[in-house]
């Protein structure tokens, strides 16, 4: 009923006194849709020979330890210091052997187990290929099972993990790599 009344309004008001156009409107009806310019805010004055930068000692190279000790940073950055650590295993082909040669003596040694369900037999067989797989690709020889860095990691992988996994940043490394690679 509204609309009718408007459109009829519309209709039939004459064509010079549009109510849509702003020209035949008093400015105090359209002046407000105008956006204000912003306030010109004061700008700072430029330093003058470095007096705002601190003083910085030139040590050489920093490690990753020192660099995170001297800025403590936020466990953001730890997080993305650790996704570092695990590409870096990944893109190395002795870290990638070791994790994969992990995920394939671990996919043998929960196979042995007879008490699975049809289901996780069958996510094992199809980690055991696709691990066997990317060796292929990779054109890498598995580590033995009985290998310490297989052994160790195993270890790792296995619930509940040893607090050396955790701690130490390499097998910390190799344990999230594992994870990621795993399907």
């Amino acid at each position: 009923m509204i609309i009718t009344l408007a459109l009829l309004v519309t209709l039939a008001a004459s064509p010079c006194s549009d109510p849509w156009d702003a020209a035949s409107m008093p400015p105090e009806y359209w002046a407000h849709y105008w956006s204000k310019p912003a306030p010109i805010q004061e700008a700072k004055p430029a330093p003058t020979e470095f007096e705002d930068i601190p003083e910085m000692q030139n040590t050489g190279r920093l490690t990753i330890d020192e660099f995170v000790r001297r800025n403590g940073i936020n466990a953001l950055t730890a997080d993305l210091v650790s996704a570092a650590d695990t590409y870096q295993v990944i893109a190395s082909r002795d870290g990638e052997r070791t994790v994969l040669s992990t995920l394939l003596c671990q996919a043998h040694k929960r196979l042995e187990n007879k008490h699975m369900t049809r289901i996780e037999h069958a996510k094992l067989v199809a980690q055991q290929e696709r691990t066997q797989l990317q060796f292929t690709v990779l054109e890498i020889q598995p580590l033995a099972c009985d290998a310490p860095p297989v052994t160790q990691l195993l270890d790792c992988l296995t619930p509940p993990p040893k607090r050396d996994c955790m701690t130490n940043r390499e097998l910390a490394a190799q344990v999230h790599a594992a994870k990621k690679l795993a399907p």
